[in-house]
């Protein structure tokens, strides 16, 4: 086995990668939620614009000429604000999709004008819709790899447990056995060498009791 392989605790995995693509992800969905937001909201000021652009010349036509002072105030106010508007939208529009205008028909009219913006605007808000749709697949799709690679890791962190485990126990007990292997051969020896002391105490007390107890005349014991 290889004694530089590194073993992963599920508690120290490292995920710093995948987390840090799911912050992204979620940082863009945020991102995008506020231009969707800033789009409507701006939609909501070119349809507000459109509707008095359209009051205004009704009142001008049912008015017929009178109050012209006043009309032509308001009218110049109303032509102020759609130049501001209309500066605005391009802005905006140029920033978010230049190639957008390139279809635009150049003309003077500052109510063309707006509702041709108008246009540009709904195909923007269109393009984040789809923007932001495939950010929310992309977040399930990097959820569910991030639970796949998880359980992958932990089933290799659990794998490698067990591996290093068999190991070390056929390397104990192959320790273990050598162990008793040459303790039951010590204890066999000395199981020998005591039934070798047997067997010649058991010959010292044979012979002495064949050899003859009492002494000749002289004192000695004869042993002839």
């Amino acid at each position: 086995m290889n004694n530089n392989q590194i073993y992963i605790s599920p508690q120290n995995e490292n995920l710093s990668q995948l987390y840090l693509l799911l912050d992204t992800l979620v940082n863009q969905i945020e991102e995008n939620k506020k231009i969707k937001e800033g789009l409507l909201s701006k939609i909501d000021n070119l349809d507000s614009c459109i509707r008095e652009n359209k009051i205004s010349k009704n009142k001008a036509t049912i008015d017929n000429g009178s109050n012209t002072s006043t009309d032509t105030n308001a009218s110049n106010t109303t032509t102020n604000s759609f130049k501001q508007d209309i500066t605005i939208f391009q802005n905006f529009i140029d920033r978010s999709s230049p190639s957008l205008n390139e279809g635009d028909s150049g003309s003077n009219d500052q109510l063309e004008i707006l509702r041709q913006q108008n246009v540009h605007l709904k195909n923007i808000l269109d393009n984040r819709i789809n923007i932001n749709e495939r950010s929310f697949n992309e977040l399930s799709n990097s959820e569910d790899s991030l639970m796949y690679v998880t359980e992958i890791l932990r089933q290799h962190v659990y794998v490698s447990h067990l591996d290093s485990i068999k190991i070390l126990k056929s390397a104990l007990n192959d320790k273990i056995y050598a162990s008793h292997e040459q303790e039951s051969q010590t204890y066999i020896d000395t199981i020998d060498e005591l039934d070798k002391l047997m067997a010649i105490s058991k010959c010292y007390s044979s012979l002495l009791k064949i050899l003859p107890t009492e002494p000749s005349n002289d004192g000695n014991i004869d042993l002839t």
